[in-house]
């Protein structure tokens, strides 16, 4: 899993919502206050593909895209309907006991 940090990338809502999270502990120990500038989100698919869409069209002519970034994430695995598979032959019968 792979994380990002904060500097103003989590967007302003979910970096409150991450430093609400530690107001309790604030209270107890001050040391914490002074490093939530680099509390971390974590990254998962459905995150990256939620960051992605927010790109905006300027930004992706920018970068060079010719796509939108979110169509670089496979969301559909495309599966050939079974009359079209290889089949594969097993040399040993699973299951099978004795002789």
């Amino acid at each position: 899993m792979t994380r990002l940090c904060g500097n103003g990338l989590l967007g302003n809502e979910k970096q409150n919502a991450i430093v609400a999270e530690f107001d309790e502990a604030i209270k107890y120990n001050d040391a914490i206050k002074a490093n939530l500038s680099k509390v971390q989100d974590d990254l998962n698919p459905i995150r990256v593909l939620e960051l992605f869409e927010r790109i905006s069209q300027e930004d992706t002519e920018l970068l060079d895209c010719y796509y939108r970034p979110e169509h670089l994430i496979m969301q559909d695995l495309p599966v050939p309907p079974v009359c079209i598979r290889p089949s594969v032959e097993m040399e040993t019968a699973a299951g099978r006991c004795g002789p």
